[in-house]
């Protein structure tokens, strides 16, 4: 008795330092935030600009961006499956916009719609693939911070998101943890979760392949040897869902939209895969239906 009360005396005192050195750390996060904002360059986060500079984030950002960022999700029309914006006078057929066409060769997009939260040109590239490929922390608190603000002026984003059943992302391989030590997408949905109260769970893996440079149609082919499901984890998750609703929502998170291929390969590997789960566990009154959420989209000609 008197061994298993030392026991459990030893387990908290161990929780209390740990909590104890998670407080400590998060205070020197604030700290050293507060002595950036106090002793770096007064220039954009997102362009590196130094004249009329903004912080309305608690970080720099220059005017130019920030009406960027605004007019971006301001447009009324936007092209469901890249986000770009579209002629007042366009008439929608659901065979997306001539920026993302190579979607419906043959096929039909996967996946219903895509938002994008910020557009990437080549004012903010170095940046972004900075915070794509190196753990830049101070990026990501910018990204994070610039995301709150567009979800507070922008409703139709926080319904995408409150409506939805669970999120999940783009992969990343063993390779690229090693060679990185974290994942934009894997970040960034944690910080979704957190916010809009949904579970992230990482439904794909990756092989790991490496490609650069391809056309749209080779991404396309190239990704049915990269990228996988984890089946048995998702006929657990349909279960689950199935008990109390016959509609499933399901969110991708990526960090670019370039072609958009990475996008529609994994919403088309989903949806088999459901409907051979739906088949073999003999369920047919059960919709599915896959969204993507972007934090980049490539502007044209950029």
């Amino acid at each position: 008795m008197k061994k298993n009360n030392l026991r459990v005396t030893k387990i908290n005192i161990i929780k209390g330092i740990l909590l104890a050195i998670k407080k400590i750390f998060l205070l020197i996060n604030k700290i050293i935030d507060k002595l950036i904002l106090i002793y770096a360059d007064n220039k954009c986060f997102l362009c590196n600009n130094k004249d009329k500079v903004s912080s309305i984030f608690n970080f720099s950002i220059c005017f130019d961006c920030l009406n960027k960022i605004i007019a971006f999700h301001d447009i009324k029309n936007n092209c469901n499956f890249c986000y770009h914006p579209l002629p007042n006078n366009f008439i929608y057929n659901q065979k997306g916009c001539s920026n993302c066409s190579h979607l419906f060769t043959n096929k039909t997009s996967f996946f219903v719609k895509n938002i994008s939260l910020l557009p990437l040109d080549y004012s903010n590239r170095d940046n972004i693939i900075e915070a794509k490929y190196y753990k830049n922390d101070i990026y990501l608190k910018y990204i994070i911070a610039i995301s709150n603000y567009i979800f507070s002026r922008n409703d139709h984003i926080v319904k995408y998101f409150t409506n939805c059943d669970f999120i999940t992302c783009v992969p990343i391989s063993f390779r690229k943890k090693i060679l990185r030590a974290y994942s934009l997408p894997q970040i960034y949905s944690k910080f979704l979760s957190k916010k809009f109260n949904k579970k992230v769970y990482n439904i794909f893996t990756e092989k790991g392949l490496k490609y650069t440079h391809l056309k749209k149609e080779s991404r396309f082919e190239i990704d049915k040897d990269r990228y996988f499901l984890k089946k048995n984890k998702l006929k657990k998750l349909i279960q689950k869902f199935f008990q109390y609703s016959k509609e499933l929502k399901i969110i991708i998170i990526d960090d670019i939209f370039t072609t958009g291929s990475t996008i529609n390969y994994l919403s088309e590997l989903l949806e088999s895969n459901i409907k051979e789960i739906l088949k073999e566990l003999n369920i047919n009154e059960f919709t599915i239906n896959i969204y993507a959420f972007t934090i980049f989209r490539k502007v044209k000609n950029s």
